[in-house]
């Protein structure tokens, strides 16, 4: 009996013993903590648990070296994205000053071909005369329209109406006039007149830029079908109109 007390005792104190190793200082008569866990079932439930789950950059960032997302450029990369936009620049603005005066060069002939539209349709649908009138000499333009008839003893007096002067812009000159088959006009007043159907003579109106002169645009006008062509021109070139004969119809 005593045996067996001695060896339960034995054991009771190894025990004991593996409780309180490493658990800090003893409380109790045994060296036990009060309500403590044997510390075999601490270490099981702490392997059951699971592992925190840390962000990404800290994990990375744990003993690792720079990465290459977290650096800035080189000066190697710099250069060559400056070298890359100075020759777009280069291209852009190259363009750009060729780009610049052609625009004002449709500008002004798409309003002079716009402005004869409508003078040929008003001179057919009222069945009068109408007209354009070139400035060659003042650089300007306007159009003119039929007054309303007005009784003059017995007599219908019809007079013509002149607009006002439009101006052609500081970079756009007229450069002459020229009927199909006859001589260019460089001066004085031109008129394209359209008559009470709406017809005109074959005709061409030239344009020059002012800082250019080989860029020529002339206005080709063909009187009985109506139709206005604009041909563009960067060596000088006049496109003059050749006299239509009845073989061309």
């Amino acid at each position: 009996m005593l045996g067996g007390c001695a060896l339960q005792g034995v054991a009771l104190q190894d025990t004991t013993s593996t409780t309180s190793c490493g658990a800090g200082p003893h409380r109790g008569p045994r060296g036990r903590r009060p309500n403590a866990a044997p510390a075999d079932r601490d270490v099981v439930a702490f392997g059951a648990l699971p592992l925190p789950a840390f962000p990404r950059e800290t994990r990375r960032g744990c003993g690792a070296g720079p990465h290459r997302e977290d650096r800035g450029f080189t000066l190697v990369e710099v250069v060559i994205v400056i070298a890359i936009a100075a020759l777009v620049f280069q291209l852009v603005v190259g363009n750009m000053g060729a780009m610049i005066p052609a625009r004002a060069m449709d500008s002004v002939a798409g309003q002079l071909v716009a402005k004869m539209d409508w003078l040929r349709s008003e001179a057919r649908l009222q069945g009068k005369t109408y007209k354009l009138e070139l400035d060659l000499t003042g650089q300007r333009y306007r159009y003119a329209v039929p007054a309303t008839d007005r009784l003059a003893s017995v007599e219908s007096v019809e007079e013509t109406f002149g607009s006002t002067w439009f101006s052609l812009g500081e970079h756009v000159r007229l450069a002459g006039c020229a009927v199909s088959g006859g001589r260019r006009f460089t001066e004085g007043i031109f008129p394209v007149v359209f008559d009470e159907k709406g017809f005109t003579a074959d005709q061409a109106i030239f344009l020059v830029h002012a800082e250019d002169q080989e860029m020529v645009w002339t206005i080709q006008i063909r009187g009985l079908t109506g139709q206005s062509e604009t041909l563009r021109s960067f060596d000088g070139t006049y496109h003059t109109l050749e006299r239509l004969e009845e073989g061309n119809f």
